[in-house]
């Protein structure tokens, strides 16, 4: 389990890096292609700041730490408040044909990354069902949902960013 824990928080930070939420990416994209990147000066190393250390920043899992569900439970690796800007990795467990919730749509775009099991991925009406080390996205308002397709638990990442989170709303 430490080894696809490991490689599922690098995936998560390499999605963090991508810019996690948005489509801006793609425009982002469009635009370097469109134009030469400028030189930029060499920076100084960038450090934690204050409030995170070597202990707030690792974060191994622990069943007494989980947060029961009608489905099952949920682990938070980062919680929403961490960052300071809304971003969060979280571990959540569904027993055999459960679902956490019904689908759904909100305003924030959503990651989410299979470790085991099967589970059934629904997204603006079309369902597919998919297996461990898979990905799944889905954008800002547009209906979603995941469930458990299997006769184990399944156990799959959420990557997600609360828009208001950090803001004066």
């Amino acid at each position: 389990m430490k080894l696809k824990l490991s490689s599922v928080l690098i995936a998560g930070a390499v999605l963090s890096f991508a810019g996690l939420v948005g489509l801006e990416v793609d425009a982002q994209v469009a635009a370097v292609r469109a134009s030469p990147a400028p030189a930029l000066p060499p920076t100084a190393a960038v450090h934690p700041g204050p409030r995170y250390s070597l202990d707030n920043l690792v974060n191994p899992f622990a069943l007494d730490r989980t947060e029961k569900t009608d489905a099952g439970y949920v682990y938070w690796f980062f919680d929403k408040q961490f960052t300071g800007n809304g971003k969060t990795l979280k571990l959540s467990v569904v027993g055999p044909h459960a679902a956490s919730h019904a689908p759904h749509h909100h305003v924030e775009d959503e990651f989410w990354f299979v470790l085991e099991g099967k589970a059934e991925f629904l997204i603006d009406g079309k369902t597919r069902i998919v297996g461990p080390n898979t990905g799944m996205y889905a954008p800002s308002n547009v209906e979603h949902g995941i469930k458990n397709a299997g006769d184990t638990d399944l156990k799959y990442l959420v990557i997600k960013q609360y828009p208001d989170v950090g803001t004066s709303k």
